[in-house]
């Protein structure tokens, strides 16, 4: 099975692109993200919502979270897909873009993957397996683990 290459060349997504999953939030009182996948592929996290938080994703809809919901103030994303992937495959990448607020805390847990950070100030939290991790964040709090990338 051929394991597919990610890259965070192809954001942000397209308007004419069809969507997976498009998902909206009240920004209003969320203050963390918090991300736990297997198999993550391609995550954009931008720190641009002002009225509204938001959930896009391109891909087979089998290796896409299938837990998108806010509780309280946090917003949650979870994929346990590494099975699945096993199972049926990859053809395509997957590429999901989250949008919220610029203080929100960030809190990622992952087996392989590509995350990308485009702004924000509130903490960091990074604990992956195998991937990689660009752009850039304004916080004083970040800590990042890695066992390979």
């Amino acid at each position: 099975m051929k394991i597919p290459t990610y890259s965070t060349h192809e954001f942000p997504i397209s308007p004419l692109e069809k969507l997976t999953i498009d998902q909206q939030f009240p920004a209003e009182g969320l203050d963390a993200l918090f991300v736990n996948a297997q198999t993550r592929g391609n995550l954009m996290v931008y720190f641009d919502a002002e009225d509204e938080a938001r959930v896009l994703a391109v891909g087979e809809s089998h290796l896409l979270p299938e837990r998108i919901e806010q509780v309280g103030n946090r917003l949650l994303i979870t994929a346990n897909n590494l099975t699945k992937f096993f199972q049926k495959g990859q053809a395509e990448k997957i590429r999901i873009e989250v949008h919220v607020p610029a203080h929100t805390r960030l809190d990622v847990h992952f087996g392989a993957g590509v995350l990308r950070l485009a702004g924000g100030h509130g903490a960091v939290t990074i604990d992956g397996g195998v991937g990689e991790i660009s752009g850039y964040t304004h916080s004083r709090d970040v800590k990042v683990h890695l066992s390979a990338g």
